[in-house]
């Protein structure tokens, strides 16, 4: 298995916190949502970072990409990029791939700061 650089670890740790939930609020306490779809963000954002990761050009996504994004419920993924997810992983370059993968994200989701177009 081959080893994942430094900054990708951190990377992926964040996306992964702030997706769970797991947010600093004012006092320092920490806020823990869960919601069925946590799973699925967090294995596309594992097996799909650096097909949407911001930046970077737009690239094909692999196989393995391909495969979470078969199963994943990908209106409800695109609900989990907030404003600060946002500035990691574009939605333009998310729509690229489930589109790649025989996957398109339905026309008329939010995602992100985009909405996609009607087909």
């Amino acid at each position: 298995m081959a080893s994942i650089p430094q900054y990708n670890c951190v990377f992926l740790t964040f996306i992964v916190l702030v997706a769970a939930g797991i947010l600093p609020s004012g006092d320092q306490h920490y806020v823990v949502q869960a919601d069925s779809c946590d799973d699925d963000f967090k294995a596309l954002i594992m097996n799909c970072e650096k097909f949407v990761r911001i930046p970077g050009p737009r690239v094909p996504p692999s196989p393995d990409c391909c495969k979470v994004v078969e199963r994943s419920n990908l209106p409800c993924v695109c609900s989990r990029i907030t404003k600060e997810i946002g500035k990691l992983i574009s939605p333009a370059k998310l729509a690229f791939v489930t589109k790649s993968c025989n996957r398109p994200i339905p026309s008329g989701t939010k995602c992100g700061s985009i909405t996609i177009p009607l087909a």
